[in-house]
């Protein structure tokens, strides 16, 4: 990933972005239920690792790992972070971003949502579907 911190985006924006991004399906659901607890300018994102669980028929350890691999994606950063001693009883509050090399490193569908753009970086292809 760039060097650069990924750039806060709108839920909206955000949605149509993860929907063209070739990855792994567990990932693409778990970013788009979690768009469904945005607010519009894509802030306050905290269901919490139990209700994303419960809603997507993942174990807590799976919900763990997808969250891990959108922000490794640079899709998500934490805002705030819960759990811990000082922040015990609280969820971690997220922030739905765009990283700016995503296009080098993902392909991904074109705005027609059916031509494949390649990423420019050697990145994934349709085979692996997958991006990281």
């Amino acid at each position: 990933m760039s060097d650069d911190p990924p750039t806060p985006t709108k839920r909206y924006e955000w949605e149509r972005l993860v929907r063209r991004v070739l990855m792994r399906h567990e990932e693409k659901l778990m970013a788009l239920i979690l768009a469904t607890y945005a607010d519009p300018d894509g802030s306050r994102v905290r269901p919490g690792n139990e209700i994303l669980a419960a809603v997507t028929g993942e174990s807590e350890r799976n919900v763990k790992r997808r969250l891990a691999a959108l922000r490794e994606m640079g899709l998500l950063t934490v805002a705030r972070r819960g759990g811990g001693r000082s922040g015990r009883g609280k969820t971690t509050e997220y922030q739905l971003t765009m990283p700016s090399d995503l296009l080098e490193r993902c392909s991904m569908l074109g705005p027609d949502e059916r031509t494949l753009w390649q990423a420019t970086d050697g990145g994934p292809s349709m085979d692996g579907a997958t991006c990281g």
